[in-house]
């Protein structure tokens, strides 16, 4: 589901998260349109341009929040796990 939101959010902003100032960029969008910081760090370590780390409950809720989502869960509502299992392939 965290690749699901990783395609959506790259749709959403427009570009693909590929390299340190993608993440910066996509940092401050987040902030703009949330009110919420998440370190370009952060986003780097998500989309594996660092050593990964698996991302935080309030990470995946702001993520989620810039989609158009109450939080992450509602998120994941969304998505029956058969499409899920389709966008994966």
């Amino acid at each position: 589901m965290i690749n699901n939101l990783k395609l959506k959010i790259e749709d959403k902003c427009g570009f693909e998260i590929k390299q340190l100032s993608n993440c910066e960029s996509l940092s401050m969008l987040i902030f703009m349109e949330t009110g919420n910081d998440i370190s370009y760090n952060t986003l780097r370590r998500l989309f594996g341009l660092v050593k990964k780390t698996n991302p935080s409950k309030s990470t995946l809720n702001i993520l989620s929040q810039y989609l158009g989502y109450k939080n992450y869960e509602t998120f994941c509502s969304k998505y029956p796990k058969k499409m899920n299992w389709d966008l994966n392939q």
